[in-house]
C-alpha cells in the first residue's frame, strides 16, 4: 500500500502552460482545461510505462539520472486492459483526503480508436502506416493539478511510505516553482519551416461516394447513424509543444492535451468528454450537431438558431444519448441514470455544438476498466447500433485512426477517472502533423455538406499549423 503527501499554494501567476514548458521532457503529460474546466494537470518524469499493440504488452521501468532517460522493458501478453488493471491496483493508496483533486497521480495516457475495435472484436484491414501503440499510459508518482475555479495549486507525491511520498512531494514543490520566470511569453512566435501544401487522402468526389454507400447501409437497416472522417497530413519542422500552444490560444477547450513521446506527439484541443468518474458518479457528455461560428454576433445567432431547429441535428445527438444511457446501464445503477441539458448549445473558437450531459452511479462491484469497456470509443465518433456501424467505418476508411476518436485522460489512485474524445487532434511525428476531420452521416444527409463540415472542423487544427 503507498502513500499520498503533496504540498498546496494559492495560484498568483502560475499557469499551466508555463510549468509544463519548464517541465516538459520525454513521457511528460499535460492535461489542460483552456475553457470551462476546472482542472488542469501535469505528469512529469513517470517512474513506469505501460504500451500496447497488437496484443503484445510492454512495460517499462524509468530511471533518470545526469546522462538522461533510461528504460527497462518487458515483454507479455494477455489482455492490455487486464494487464494495465493489475499494475494500476498496485499502486493503491491508504486514505485519501477528500475535497483533493480528481487526480492526484497515477495513470495519464490514451487509447486509440484501433484499439476500441479491438476491444468489441472487430475485424479491420484499414492501413496501419504510422504503426503507435493502441494504448500508451505512463504512471507518474510526481503529479500537479491546478484548480482554476479555487485558485489552488496542489504538488503531490506518491511513496512506498509517509516519508518517501513527502520528499517526493518536496522534490515536485521545487521542480515546478523554483526559476519560474511568471513573464514568460509561452505564445507561439511564427515559423518559416513549414509546408505551403495540405495533404488531404480523400478527394471530395470519393467522399461523396463513400457517403453514398453509407446511405445504402441506412435504408438497409444496418445502421442508424455513421461517423464517418477521412485523413489530412502537414509537413513541419515546428516543435510539437509551440504547435500546441499556437492552438491552445486559437481553440481553448477544456479537454485539451498534450502527450510527449520519443517518437511521436499528441496535441488536442479536444471539447468533448468521454466519461468522467468522481466519487462513485459517472458523467458523459456527447457532441452532435455543428455550426461555423458567425462573422457577427447576429451571424453567431442565427447559427445558432439553425443548429437548435434542425430536425436532423436533433435526432443525430438524440440516438447518441441512447447509445450512451444503455452503455452506462451496464456498469451504472439502473435507476441512477439522467439526462441533464439536453442539446446545451456550447461555442468554441471556430464552431458551436449541441451537447447533452449523462450521469449514473457506478455499481459497487464494476471498476474503471469495467466502464471503460461498456463506454469505449464514443458512440458520437462511431454512430448507433455501435458494433455494426464499426464495422461499417473500418469497410469504408482508408487508414487507421490511431489516436483520433480514441480518448487521453487519467486514472487516479484516489478512485477517480476521466477520459476525453480525441477530436480537433494532431499526430505529430518526423516532421509531419496527422489529423481526421468527420461527422455524423444519417438518412438526411447531403454529402457534398458533409464534406465542407469536415473542412469547417479541421480549419481549427490548419491554423494552428499555419499560425501568423
Amino acid at each position: 500500500m503507498f502513500h499520498l503527501a503533496y504540498r498546496k499554494k494559492k495560484i498568483t501567476k502560475e499557469t499551466p502552460l508555463v510549468m509544463f514548458e519548464k517541465l516538459r521532457g520525454e513521457y511528460s503529460s499535460l492535461l489542460y482545461s483552456g475553457k470551462g474546466g476546472r482542472y488542469s494537470y501535469i505528469g512529469y518524469e513517470p517512474f513506469m510505462l505501460f504500451q500496447s499493440k497488437g496484443g503484445i504488452q510492454e512495460i517499462s521501468t524509468i530511471s533518470y539520472d545526469a546522462d538522461g532517460v533510461t528504460r527497462d522493458a518487458q515483454v507479455c501478453g494477455g489482455d492490455a486492459l487486464d494487464v494495465f488493471k493489475t499494475i494500476f491496483d498496485q499502486l493503491k493508496c491508504k486514505m485519501i483526503e477528500k475535497d483533493l483533486p480528481p487526480f492526484v497521480g497515477g495513470a495519464m495516457g490514451v487509447m486509440s480508436y484501433d484499439f476500441g475495435l479491438t476491444l468489441h472484436n472487430i475485424p479491420y484491414d484499414t492501413t496501419d502506416d504510422l504503426e503507435i501503440p493502441d494504448m500508451y499510459y505512463g504512471f507518474y508518482d510526481k503529479a500537479i493539478a491546478f484548480d482554476h475555479e479555487m485558485k489552488d495549486l496542489y504538488f503531490f507525491g506518491i511513496g512506498e511510505t509517509k516519508e518517501q511520498a513527502q520528499q517526493i512531494a518536496e522534490e515536485v514543490y521545487r521542480d515546478g516553482t523554483k526559476g519560474l520566470q511568471y513573464e514568460q511569453d509561452i505564445k507561439r512566435k511564427s515559423s518559416s519551416k513549414r509546408s505551403k501544401d495540405l495533404n488531404m487522402y480523400l478527394t471530395k468526389q470519393d467522399f461523396v461516394k463513400k457517403v453514398v454507400q453509407i446511405k445504402k447501409h441506412l435504408v438497409e437497416g444496418d445502421t442508424y447513424q455513421v461517423n464517418f472522417s477521412h485523413r489530412f497530413s502537414y509537413e513541419t519542422t515546428e516543435d510539437g509543444w509551440e504547435i500546441f500552444k499556437r492552438l491552445a490560444e486559437i481553440n481553448p477547450s477544456p479537454f485539451s492535451c498534450y502527450f510527449e513521446h520519443p517518437e511521436f506527439v499528441i496535441i488536442s484541443s479536444s471539447p468533448e468528454k468521454l466519461v468522467t468518474v468522481d466519487g462513485g458518479i459517472v458523467e458523459t457528455k456527447p457532441i452532435k450537431g455543428t455550426r461555423p461560428r458567425g462573422k457577427t454576433p447576429a451571424e453567431d445567432k442565427a447559427n445558432e438558431k439553425e443548429l437548435l431547429a434542425s430536425k436532423k441535428d436533433e435526432a443525430e445527438l438524440t440516438m447518441i444519448v441512447d447509445l450512451m444511457r444503455n452503455d452506462l446501464g451496464m456498469v451504472c445503477e439502473p435507476k441512477s441514470i439522467k439526462v441533464l441539458d439536453h442539446r446545451a448549445v456550447e461555442k468554441y473558437s471556430h464552431v458551436m455544438h449541441t451537447v447533452t450531459t449523462i450521469q449514473g452511479k457506478l455499481k459497487k462491484d464494476k471498476s474503471l476498466i469495467d466502464l471503460v469497456q461498456a463506454v469505449f470509443p464514443g458512440g458520437s465518433v462511431t454512430g448507433a447500433p455501435k458494433k455494426r456501424t464499426m464495422e461499417i467505418i473500418a469497410k469504408l476508411e482508408d487508414y487507421h485512426r490511431d489516436v483520433y476518436c480514441g480518448s487521453a485522460g487519467y486514472f487516479s489512485v484516489s478512485g477517480s477517472m476521466a477520459m476525453n474524445i480525441l477530436i480537433r487532434t494532431i499526430l505529430y511525428r518526423f516532421g509531419e502533423a496527422i489529423f481526421h476531420s468527420g461527422g455524423g452521416i444519417v438518412m438526411d444527409s447531403d454529402p457534398e455538406a458533409e464534406f465542407d463540415e469536415t473542412l469547417d472542423k479541421a480549419q481549427v487544427l490548419l491554423e494552428g499549423l499555419l499560425g501568423d
